[in-house]
């Protein structure tokens, strides 16, 4: 069974050496030099994630209910996400599949609010991308952990298209790594036959071969 991290890895830097950090609803952070791997966070909503779709539609409607009730005062995020409190507002179930959808969904909107120069949605993004560079810090110290190497580093994943967010993203990994921003070649996609070509008995703890 092939991990996908290690797959959108190679279909993102090949065998260089650095981190591809996926950005979607979750997130996870794979590194890899001289054919070794780590990997970071990818742990789901409820132990980890942070500074993902989910992670930031939850932050931002938290703030936005909690206003509209009187027990804050992001006003800001209110009006931003007037649509989607109106859809959290019309769910039967608030605590289940749906309601977590909406804050995946909601990810957009503060995006774009951020990037409109909307106060709270920029402070939820950067706090997100505070804990995205510690999870691409975790993930490099696995394969290299004296920082020997300079690591390439590329962002894949919806929110990725992001610039707002990536270029926080970027800046907030530059106070502690040195390291190169690339363009993914491709993704998961592409890296699938990559990585059994270049790992013919697999490679722990990403990729075990299942045989009969």
């Amino acid at each position: 069974v092939m991990d996908d991290g290690i797959a959108a890895y190679a279909g993102a830097v090949g065998n260089r050496s650095g981190v591809v950090l996926t950005l979607g609803g979750g997130v996870v952070a794979i590194s890899g030099r001289d054919n070794r791997f780590g990997h970071a966070d990818g742990k789901g909503p409820i132990f980890g994630d942070f500074g993902g779709g989910f992670w930031i539609g939850q932050t931002a409607l938290r703030k936005a209910i909690a206003t509209a009730e009187g027990r804050d005062t992001a006003f800001d995020l209110v009006e931003l996400l007037a649509n989607e409190l109106k859809l959290h507002e019309a769910l039967s179930d608030k605590t289940g599949v749906e309601a977590s959808r909406l804050c995946i969904n909601s990810a957009q909107s503060v995006c774009l609010g951020a990037e409109s120069g909307n106060v709270s949605a920029l402070e939820i993004l950067k706090e997100g991308a505070e804990h995205l560079a510690k999870t691409v810090n975790a993930a490099w110290k696995k394969v290299d952990p004296d920082n020997s190497t300079v690591p390439v580093i590329a962002y894949l994943g919806g929110l990725s298209k992001s610039a707002k967010y990536t270029s926080l993203i970027s800046e907030e990994i530059s106070r502690s790594l040195k390291y190169e921003l690339v363009q993914p070649i491709g993704d998961h996609l592409l890296g699938a036959p990559l990585v059994a070509e270049r790992f013919p008995e697999g490679v722990d703890p990403l990729l075990k071969w299942w045989r009969a």
